[in-house]
C-alpha cells in the first residue's frame, strides 16, 4: 500500500504527534508499505533541519510559519504536486487542524 502522511509537526521536532507520526512510519515499515512524509519545513536560520529520510521513507518540507513553540505547515500547490506525484492509496493526515484545506480526490484504482 502507498500512504502519504501528511502532519502538521515532525523532526526535529519533538512532541506527541511527531511520536505518533514516527510508530506509524515503523510500523508501515515493517510490514514492507511504501510511504512518504509532508511536513512543515523548518526555519532557514534554525540549527537544525528537517531530516531528508525517516525509517527509509522520504519527507519532503514544505513551507510553514511559526506558531507558537512549533512551525506549521501551508496547504500548497507544493503539496498537491508531491501527492500527485506520489498518487498514494491512503492519505493520513496527523492532527489535521493546520491542513483543513487539503483537497486531494481520490485516485481511481
Amino acid at each position: 500500500m502507498r500512504v502519504a502522511i501528511i502532519t502538521e509537526s515532525f523532526l526535529p521536532a519533538l512532541n506527541g504527534v511527531t511520536t505518533s507520526v514516527c510508530k506509524v512510519l515503523d510500523s508501515l515499515a515493517a510490514k514492507g508499505h511504501e510511504a512518504l512524509i509532508i511536513a512543515p519545513g523548518t526555519s532557514p536560520w534554525s540549527p537544525t533541519h528537517t531530516p531528508e529520510r525517516y525509517a527509509g521513507y522520504p519527507i519532503h518540507p514544505v513551507t510553514s510559519l511559526p506558531v507558537r513553540q512549533f512551525r506549521v505547515g501551508l496547504p500548497s500547490y507544493e503539496m498537491e504536486t508531491v501527492l500527485h506525484r506520489f498518487q498514494p492509496d491512503v492519505v493520513h493526515v496527523a492532527s489535521p487542524s493546520s491542513w483543513a484545506s487539503v483537497d486531494s480526490p481520490p485516485r481511481d484504482r
